[in-house]
């Protein structure tokens, strides 16, 4: 249960929807959206990649939550992790980790979201739309979660 004093909260969902579990983070959003409905200090945002246009999204929040696929190995077939701000050496620009977009938005705007990490660890990167049986039901599981966190 929420309290009247929710954190705005964004929640930004990585991956490809052609490629069975990168696109974990895609679905977790969809959960989310049809769970939350229009929550006014919650939004919720599907990409591709995370990229510096996201910075300028970022600096409105006060917590933003990314939740992407991962290789890594998890206990759960999820991990929920703290970030802490980053600088990353940038050989191109259009993707960034979490941690370097946190360090962004402090050095352009000044501002300081807390930010978390929801990896979801995917066992099929082939062609297709959608999610192997475990990943789908640590992304069940990471939607819990995440409603608990915000």
């Amino acid at each position: 249960m929420r309290s009247n004093a929710v954190k705005s909260t964004l929640i930004i969902g990585c991956g490809n929807p052609h490629r069975c579990d990168d696109g974990v983070g895609r679905h977790v959003i969809a959960q989310l959206e049809s769970r939350l409905g229009g929550s006014g200090k919650i939004k919720t945002l599907a990409v591709h990649q995370f990229d510096v246009a996201l910075a300028d999204e970022i600096k409105s929040y006060d917590q933003v939550i990314f939740v992407d696929a991962t290789l890594e190995e998890l206990k759960k077939g999820w991990k929920l992790t703290k970030l802490v701000p980053r600088e990353q050496k940038l050989n191109f620009s259009h993707h960034l980790t979490p941690a370097a977009l946190l360090k962004l938005v402090d050095a352009i705007y000044q501002k300081k979201p807390a930010g978390w990490v929801l990896s979801i660890k995917g066992d099929n990167f082939d062609f297709g739309s959608a999610l192997s049986p475990k990943v789908q039901q640590a992304a069940d599981r990471a939607v819990e979660e995440i409603l608990r966190l915000i």
